[in-house]
């Protein structure tokens, strides 16, 4: 039987990995340095043809604006995050393993790739001071050269690549911030339950039994019990329809374990 836990708290790795956890999305990030033009000023980065990097995550973190697009791929499922509860697209049954990924490094055809993905090697972290964040790269990013591809920086002065990570990072951060505000308000409203998922999987694939479990869910019977006060509330607030999504990507699960 395999056992894999949903959690994706950004700390305690070294414990987790102990524990027998499974893999998280923030270990994509190896060797994280804030981007300086002094310092990094020949760096190059090639095309972004293979998702090897990401062939070890079972699960990655989800913004509300992906809710609809994650939904008819993956099962969406909430988990805490140090003190934040988030919500993560499950990617694989097994620690270390992404079955969307294959042999040959490439994303399963015609699924939703996670923006958590198409921001990496990019990350935006709160400087020294706390009072606001820098544009970071993972050093270890498989894409990166000094010989060939788009460069990070001309003349000293930041790329076009740069202005878009920029861009799409304070894009990101945003999302996340509106998403941790969906979570608290579903939190508040004590919807969350904990489940596990149980499979048994065919005899091509050796007929064992799956068990994914410590995610939590929106409890549809919580749901239905709301008054219609709060109910209309959940509407205008636009968080009915990704309560939604996230149950109709339950549907999702066969994806996962086919």
């Amino acid at each position: 039987m395999n056992q894999m836990s949903a959690a994706a708290a950004q700390a305690a790795d070294e414990a987790d990995r102990e524990n027998n956890k499974p893999s998280r999305d923030i270990a994509l990030y190896k060797r994280v340095e804030r981007l300086s033009g002094d310092q990094h000023n020949a760096l190059r980065m090639l095309p972004m043809e293979r998702m090897d990097f990401a062939a070890s995550l079972n699960s990655i973190v989800l913004t509300v604006s992906e809710f609809s697009s994650a939904a008819r791929d993956y099962p969406i499922v909430f988990a805490q995050s140090n003190d934040k509860i988030m919500p993560y697209a499950i990617t694989g049954y097994k620690q270390g393993e992404n079955v969307y990924v294959d042999q040959e490094g490439h994303w399963r055809p015609n699924h939703y790739i996670p923006a958590f993905l198409r921001r990496y090697p990019f990350i935006f972290m709160e400087n020294d001071q706390g009072t606001g964040f820098s544009l970071c790269l993972d050093m270890d990013c498989p894409f990166l050269s000094t010989e060939s591809g788009e460069p990070l920086y001309e003349k000293g002065q930041p790329s076009v690549l740069i202005e878009k990570a920029m861009e799409f990072s304070k894009a990101f951060q945003t999302e996340a911030e509106k998403t941790a505000a969906f979570c608290e308000q579903l939190k508040a409203l004590d919807l969350f339950i904990t489940q596990n998922a149980r499979f048994k999987m065919s005899q091509e694939a050796g007929g064992e039994e799956v068990v994914v479990a410590g995610f939590m869910v929106i409890d549809e019977k919580k749901l239905n019990a709301l008054s219609d006060e709060t109910f209309v509330e959940l509407r205008k607030t636009r968080a009915l329809g990704l309560i939604y999504s996230h149950l109709v990507s339950m549907g999702s699960w066969a994806d996962v374990v086919s």
